[in-house]
């Protein structure tokens, strides 16, 4: 029974986590879309101003900016205890949703 019920417990302490440090979890999803609109706004000197060529720019922004944000402790992990820092992909894959859905809503 415990088995069953460790998902929705930590499911609810998460929840909690987040209402009371909401300030800070605002600040980390800024930093996260800050961070997506400086490297899409870098590179669009590679990219054409046609709309195939802005919509490469954000693509290209959009897979790199987990990957740069989720690599650095990675690397750092990977110095430290030489081997691959567990849970990266899910990592990465949290912090593409944040910045997929953070900019599909803005616009």
């Amino acid at each position: 029974m415990i088995k069953t019920a460790v998902p929705y417990l930590t499911y609810l302490i998460l929840s909690i986590l987040i209402i009371l440090f909401s300030q800070y979890t605002r600040e980390a999803g800024s930093f996260i879309v800050d961070f997506y609109n400086y490297v899409d706004g870098h590179i669009e000197i590679f990219f054409s101003r046609s709309p195939g060529g802005i919509a490469l720019r954000h693509i290209v922004a959009l897979v790199v900016c987990p990957l740069i944000i989720s690599g650095i402790p990675a690397m750092i992990y990977h110095a430290v205890k030489h081997s691959a820092m567990p849970y990266f992909m899910q990592i990465t894959w949290l912090l593409w949703i944040v910045i997929a859905l953070s900019t599909v809503l803005v616009r």
